[in-house]
């Protein structure tokens, strides 16, 4: 009787394509494709139904793209490598709304590693703007340790160019980059934030898209900027599916043409709204030359009010209450110009603002304790107001703010003194600002902040006695003060910004207490 051979393959397949050839400035470049694997008792090519792709672009000089994209509602190479987070945060990494173009953003990307042993991690972070046109690609090498969490965080410089609006960045996690046979250790996270044009937006971000997952198949989209770099990009893509890898990268590649385009004018109003008398600022540092190494010669301005201006960044004044055309006219080295125009508004507006109430929400009731109420004029004159903060109905104090600035901020500083308040009671502080005359946008003069938990001074662990666990709390912070790693506010029984033997005294004293 004859024998019958089987095949059998020990790899995933994976295929890439782009949906055009060839590709200019601004345009929408999609990049897609399929991953296939070989089933052993049919005996047949298959699409994976799980599993993960790495896609990289590279441009003539440098990646511009790193995604991981889904092939299957799972797609965890072994449960090893996660990606806890990312975000935009400030340069100590603590998470912000927001980032001004055309400035210095940190992003941060937190992984860990679950596996027994340490393993070497690519990060990368892809920037998007609200445009999808990649503005960033950060990428870091590390070896994190067995059950630890590693934080990368880094710097990238907004183009003054890149639209406004809701941007994204996408975190991936690979063994490797896709061009060296690298390959997603787990799914990518994306977190989006707000993408603002001047220091006068407050703009919020929209949720980040998400992906349409199509088993074995993988597509993502990106514009090309307004001056990309002319000549051959180079796609590669990885795959994981259930234990087995791509055998190389697949890999295609498409061609950028620089054209001859006409510049593209754009500014800000700074403050978009202002009183008449105060200077505003107008800055095209958004306008585009579009086209590789083309430039912007002239920038012309007119007001509206029969006044002109040349230069990248112009001021101005305006006397009079009014809405006012300003027109920008750009001219690049080709010759070719461009105009757009914005309002200007000239306008009397008052409107004082709560922004934030900060205190403890665990107190002590002998304490005394900083409360931080910061306040902003959202007006468009200079204005004065009272702040007044309440514990529930209880006043605490009113300060004045005496002629604050448009758009300006200021911290107040109150100090709460707990007299009467009952253990284990919570409360509420109220921070409310006066109305200015003529004020008619209210909705923002007030903002609370609780619940506040009174506990008896001592009770460092929270269990409603004083015991030994309260000393070890105060003994194991000893010697510390605010900012260092053993530090806990929550100690600082006396309190004066640091652990020492007053503390110890202080816990010691109301010993084996209970309420």
């Amino acid at each position: 009787m004859p024998s019958t051979a089987f095949a059998s393959k020990l790899w995933v397949d994976v295929y890439v394509h782009t949906d055009k050839y060839s590709y200019e400035l601004r345009e929408v470049v999609e990049v897609y494709g399929e991953a296939t694997h070989f089933n052993n008792l049919t005996q047949t090519e298959e699409l994976v139904t799980s599993g993960l792709a790495g896609i990289q672009v590279n441009s003539p000089l440098v990646p511009i793209v790193a995604r991981t994209q889904l092939l299957g509602q799972s797609g965890s190479q072994t449960g090893f490598i996660e990606i806890l987070s990312t975000t935009l945060c400030d340069e100590y990494g603590v998470a912000t709304p927001g980032a001004v173009r055309g400035n210095t953003a940190y992003f941060r990307t937190v992984v860990r590693n679950n596996g027994p042993s340490t393993k070497s991690v690519t990060t990368t972070m892809n920037i998007y703007d609200n445009a999808s046109i990649p503005i960033g690609l950060l990428a870091s090498t590390v070896d994190v340790p067995a059950s630890r969490t590693t934080d990368v965080i880094q710097s990238l410089y907004i183009e003054p160019w890149a639209k406004n609006g809701t941007a994204v960045v996408y975190a991936s996690a690979f063994t490797d980059w896709p061009s060296n046979n690298g390959y997603p250790w787990c799914p990518e996270k994306s977190a989006s934030f707000a993408l603002w044009e001047s220091q006068y937006d407050e703009s919020v971000a929209g949720l980040p898209p998400q992906q349409i997952i199509v088993n074995g198949t993988y597509d993502i989209q990106f514009g090309l900027s307004p001056e990309p770099m002319p000549g051959t990009y180079t796609v590669k893509v990885t795959a994981y599916h259930e234990g087995f890898t791509s055998y190389v990268p697949a890999t295609t590649t498409f061609t950028v043409v620089d054209v001859t385009a006409a510049p593209r004018a754009s500014f800000t109003v700074e403050p978009p709204m202002i009183g008449p008398g105060y200077q505003v600022r107008f800055d095209a540092s958004s306008s585009t030359a579009e086209g590789y190494n083309d430039t912007i010669k002239t920038y012309k301005w007119s007001f509206g009010d029969t006044q002109n201006a040349t230069g990248k960044i112009v001021y101005h004044t305006y006397p009079v209450v009014n809405n006012y055309t300003v027109t920008l006219n750009v001219t690049d080295n080709e010759g070719f110009w461009n105009t757009t125009t914005r309002k200007a508004v000239i306008i009397v507006l008052h409107n004082a603002a709560i922004l934030d109430v900060q205190s403890l929400s665990n107190i002590y009731d002998e304490w005394k304790v900083t409360v931080t109420v910061t306040v902003k004029n959202r007006g468009t004159v200079n204005d004065s107001f009272n702040v007044t903060l309440n514990y529930n109905t209880t006043l605490i104090g009113t300060q004045t703010v005496s002629n604050l600035a448009p758009y300006a901020t200021q911290a107040l500083t109150f100090t709460w003194t707990y007299t009467g308040l009952l253990r284990l009671h919570n409360y509420t502080l109220q921070a409310i600002a006066s109305t200015i005359p003529g004020e008619t946008q209210t909705g923002d003069n007030t903002q609370i902040f609780g619940p506040i938990l009174v506990r008896m001074v001592g009770d460092v662990k929270f269990n409603r006695k004083i015991d030994i666990l309260d000393v070890v709390g105060v003994t194991a912070c000893y010697g510390s003060r605010p900012g260092e790693s053993k530090w806990d506010i929550m100690a600082d029984l006396t309190p004066d910004s640091k652990i020492d033997v007053l503390d110890i005294v202080k816990v010691t004293i109301r010993y084996g207490q209970t309420y």
